[in-house]
């Protein structure tokens, strides 16, 4: 037997395959695994040019995979003010004041509806003397708050109308725009002439996060983004040889012209990149709770949440249709109840054997449940975290406040799904939460923030083990992608993608993001390695 390239020892290794021998060892001759089992065997076809890892008793996992992010627009995000640890007005204000602005304009990601404690979002509300143009996202992405002098950049004046959708600038009863800027129609209005980044400073930012991403252990991720040079950006750190592995969704908007779903064919058939390919379509069927923009059966506390991002949803249907008839996976953003019930009555009637997807489920009835279920070609997508870390125990946060007592018990039903056999691939939404894949599995398991050891947990019923949280980044991801190469698992001539952590995975949940990361691995190179 030729010579491994790379052997990773001493280790306990789970292989994500049921049933599979025991091993300690793993064997990799370029990208692929050469062999398993103890370490005197894999030692045994060593040579003196193989790289050895010495694990010292820590456990080896396929490579974790986040199943959901935007991972370029969260790069460019972070040139801004990180509001993340922001809880209240004060916060925001004190982050703000020590902001420097680039290019004359302020930017800021994270911010919490919360912090508004029940009452409109308004730029105001922050702020009245800041002379600069600013812009900020909340965490949702779908919304953004600007000032009087970004707005006047822009020409906004409150009388903006949108053909498709449910963008909406919102306004005081007098007419005037508030700031609150409601989902990227209306935001994009502000963002258009706000300075846009360097090509070289992107690079570098989006090469920056992917290390930190490759340190807590993500051997690669699924990418929701449709931004202009994704995909450049992308291929440029893919040209370099470094980093993770990208599965691109490109977007299938309702203000898309027909030949979008030939383009986007195309490129799925293409061949991508050595690390990085077109995965898919991804699509929206509605927007979000605390944004009031999600597509409820019945609507929210404040009479918001009534509407689909399609004004037509039968084009939607139409579309995946399209898409599926080509053989194109389809991964919808699907919220709300309402939206959810659509998205699996059009899915559920496609019976052709392509793989499609549904992303967040933030509340789902259950006879929808029971339908995704009994549809074997649907796989789902869920973010714990948007759970443990934005909605509270005593139900006094934003979401939670809209969406009443009925819609919260039916709130993330992962272990539901899980236990009807659905494919229930895990992740972040970065930059709507921490990417760290140890706080997601570990905040799964607990339902509640893994660090916040008084807090009661959320849906408590909805806590899944730590093999299902090890599947929900492993196994699960690459069925949600449609992968038959042995992704997801170490098997012989398999991808040789595995993170190597300091532990035991079926240890107490709240010392899981406490455990440090041994390796990193992606194709059988050593990304990361403490």
């Amino acid at each position: 037997m030729a010579d491994a390239t790379l052997a990773l020892i001493n280790g306990h290794v789970l292989t994500q395959v049921d049933h599979a021998p025991t091993a300690e060892a793993v064997a990799v001759r370029g990208d692929r695994v050469l062999a398993l089992g103890t370490t005197a065997e894999i030692l045994d076809i060593s040579g003196s040019d193989t790289r050895i890892v010495d694990l010292a008793g820590g456990t080896l996992t396929p490579g974790w995979v986040d199943a959901h992010t935007h991972v370029v627009q969260g790069a460019l995000m972070s040139l801004g003010v990180d509001m993340n640890g922001c809880e209240t007005l004060d916060d925001v204000r004190r982050a703000l004041d020590g902001a420097t602005p680039v290019d004359g304009w302020i930017r800021g990601w994270g911010l919490d509806h919360n912090v508004f404690e029940g009452k409109a979002p308004t730029f105001d509300a922050i702020s009245e003397s800041i002379t600069e143009p600013v812009l900020i996202r909340f965490y949702d992405a779908h919304s953004s708050l600007a000032n009087r002098a970004a707005l006047e950049a822009a020409g906004v004046s409150g009388r903006e109308v949108f053909e498709h959708g449910v963008a909406r600038v919102v306004v005081d009863s007098a007419g005037r725009p508030t700031g609150h800027l409601l989902e990227e129609a209306a935001i994009h209005l502000v963002e258009s002439v706000a300075p846009a980044p360097n090509p070289v400073m992107a690079k570098a930012l989006l090469r920056e996060v992917t290390e930190k991403m490759a340190s807590v252990g993500l051997t690669g991720v699924h990418v929701m983004d449709d931004l202009p040079g994704t995909v450049e950006m992308i291929r440029a750190l893919d040209e370099d040889e470094s980093g993770l592995r990208f599965w691109v969704y490109g977007w299938v908007q309702p203000d898309h012209p027909a030949e979008r779903v030939d383009e986007l064919a195309a490129l799925v058939d293409g061949p991508g990149g050595v690390r990085w390919r077109y995965a898919g379509a991804k699509l929206f069927m509605d927007g979000t709770v605390e944004g009031g923009t999600a597509w409820l059966c019945h609507p929210d506390v404040y009479g918001e949440s009534t509407h689909p991002s399609w004004t037509d949803p039968e084009r939607y249907a139409n579309a995946v249709r399209e898409l599926s008839s080509r053989g194109v996976t389809t991964a919808t953003h699907a919220i709300g109840d309402a939206a959810v019930h659509h998205c699996v009555r059009t899915l559920a009637a496609l019976g052709d054997g392509v793989r499609h997807r549904l992303e967040h489920l933030e509340t789902v009835c259950p006879e929808d449940l029971i339908s995704i279920a009994a549809a074997v070609d649907i796989a789902t997508s869920m973010q714990p975290t948007h759970c443990t870390r934005y909605t509270r125990a005593d139900e006094a946060d934003d979401w939670s406040r809209r969406m009443g007592r009925d819609r919260i018990d039916r709130a993330w039903p992962v272990a539901e799904l899980r236990d009807l056999g659905v494919t229930v691939a895990l992740g972040s939404d970065w930059p709507v939460a921490d990417f760290d894949p140890r706080i997601v599995m570990a905040d799964a398991q607990l339902r509640r923030p893994a660090d916040r050891r008084s807090d009661p947990p959320r849906q408590p019923r909805q806590a899944i083990s730590a093999r299902q949280a090890l599947d929900g980044y492993t196994t699960h991801p690459a069925a949600a992608a449609g992968l038959t190469d042995g992704t997801g698992t170490i098997v012989v001539g398999g991808p040789a993608d595995f993170t190597a952590i300091d532990g035991d995975l079926s240890g107490p949940a709240e010392r899981l993001p406490e455990l440090p990361i041994i390796a990193t691995v992606v194709a059988g190179e050593v990304v990361y390695e403490r």
